[in-house]
C-alpha cells in the first residue's frame, strides 16, 4: 500500500480505507487493520510501533499472489530476512529495500513460489546492514519456481551503510 493507516491520500490508499470500512460493517468477525506498507504488514513489531492499537498480532506470511504497485515497497525487515510469496508482480517503479548482512545466507531474499513479473523499471535500495564488506559472492535477491518476465531497467541507490563502492561491486556482479 502507499499508506500506513491513513498516512497517504493516494487513490489506492483511499480505496483500501473504503474497503476496510465495508469489511468492518459487513464482516466484523474478520481480523483486519487496513492499509499498510508491506514491511509493516509482515513485521509484528514494526506494525505495533506504527499502529499501537493494531488488532493483528505477530508476523505475517504471504503465500498468495502479491502485487507491489509502482512506488510500493517490498522489504523483508531489519537485517537479513526472507519473504515467501506466491506469484509476485512488481509494478513500474516498485522498490525493493535489500539488506546485505554477513553473507549470502544471511542477506535478504524474496522466495517466490510461482511467477516473478517485473514492470519496465525497478528500484533497488542496497543497505549494508552488518557493515561487512560486500565480497564477490553470488547473492540471490529473488528465487522463483515459475516463469520470469523480461528483466527491468534497474535504478540502484545506496541505503544504510552502503557506499559508492558497495553499489559498484553489486552492479559489476549483476552486469557481469
Amino acid at each position: 500500500s502507499h499508506s500506513n493507516f491513513g498516512s497517504s491520500d493516494h487513490p489506492s490508499a483511499v480505496k483500501m480505507r473504503r474497503t476496510l470500512a465495508l469489511l468492518r460493517e459487513q464482516a466484523p468477525w474478520l481480523e483486519v487493520d487496513g492499509e499498510m506498507h508491506g514491511d509493516v504488514a509482515l513485521d509484528g513489531k514494526a506494525r505495533a510501533a506504527v499502529m499501537p492499537n493494531t488488532t493483528l498480532a505477530g508476523d505475517a506470511t504471504l503465500n498468495r499472489v502479491v502485487n507491489v504497485a509502482g512506488g510500493g515497497i517490498l522489504a523483508p525487515g531489519n537485517s537479513g530476512g526472507t519473504i515467501a510469496t506466491g506469484n509476485l508482480t512488481l509494478g513500474n517503479g516498485a522498490w525493493y529495500y535489500w539488506e546485505h548482512d554477513t553473507g549470502p545466507a544471511t542477506s535478504d531474499l524474496i522466495a517466490v513460489t510461482g511467477d516473478l513479473t517485473f514492470g519496465t523499471t525497478f528500484n533497488l535500495e542496497l543497505s549494508n546492514y552488518a557493515g561487512v564488506p560486500l565480497v564477490y559472492q553470488e547473492y540471490d535477491l529473488f528465487t522463483y519456481t515459475g516463469s520470469l518476465s523480461a528483466l527491468p531497467t534497474w535504478n540502484i541507490t545506496a541505503g544504510k551503510g552502503a557506499n559508492v563502492e558497495f553499489i559498484r561491486r553489486f552492479q559489476a556482479d549483476y552486469e557481469g
